[in-house]
């Protein structure tokens, strides 16, 4: 899911000569397993947190958020033909904008 995906996309900025290798329980097209769960959903306040450690966590991560979507959204920027289909199109140019 996308817990994985990030690791995989961090340890490979780490290292760019690891090769890392992806499981997946469905074939990829098919109904990838982070497509369907909110493991991507960053709102911590709507979860009713009790004030404290959990919550700050949540709080900072939710903060890194934009950032890591900048990266992945270069990343597929530069993938070109390859990371075009993960990239939303502006409606009114065709133009790829960021995450889909």
């Amino acid at each position: 899911g996308l817990a994985g995906l990030s690791v995989a996309l961090h340890l490979s900025q780490l290292d760019p000569t690891r090769q890392i290798t992806i499981l997946e329980r469905t074939e990829m097209l098919e109904s990838p397993t982070g497509s369907f769960a909110a493991a991507g959903m960053l709102a911590p306040q709507s979860e009713r947190l009790p004030k404290g450690d959990y919550l700050d966590l949540c709080l900072a991560s939710k903060r890194l958020f934009p950032d890591f979507c900048q990266q992945v959204e270069r990343l597929a920027r530069e993938a070109g033909d390859e990371g075009a289909p993960y990239l939303v199109k502006d409606d009114s140019e065709g133009k790829s904008n960021g995450l889909e």
